[in-house]
């Protein structure tokens, strides 16, 4: 085989993987973006934290985070359910779920230091 053909063949194998990646990722999104909704609410920060109760919202098909004090910043999905990071800044979430499968709280990473949130309602 000519390295004229060997090329295109490996363009065309990469391109057809490429689609397919992007559609599953695509319908994978919108899966997501019904069960992000599970998130919503606000949340009440433990006692002798600097943040009190924080929000989380649904906008524009993407989660958001917002504190009195603070920017909001958006929060996108890792691959581990119940798992988010921020772009802005540094900060892992982590939100836990009771035995129902219900989301009961949250646990913000940053810098080192952890701040837990208690889920207080929708």
């Amino acid at each position: 085989m000519s390295f004229m053909k060997k090329f295109a063949f490996v363009l065309i194998f990469f391109s057809l993987t490429q689609i397919g990646f992007s559609k599953t990722l695509e319908k994978s999104f919108k899966t997501d973006s019904l069960e992000l909704q599970d998130y919503v609410g606000k949340y009440k920060f433990e006692k002798d934290n600097f943040l009190a109760v924080g929000e989380i919202y649904f906008e524009s098909g993407n989660l958001f985070f917002q504190t009195e004090g603070l920017p909001k910043f958006m929060l996108k999905p890792k691959p581990e359910k119940d798992f988010f990071t921020t772009a802005e800044y540094e900060i892992l979430v982590q939100f836990t779920r009771s035995e129902f499968k219900e989301v009961i709280g949250a646990k913000l990473t940053f810098q080192g230091q952890e701040f837990k949130a208690e889920k207080i309602y929708n």
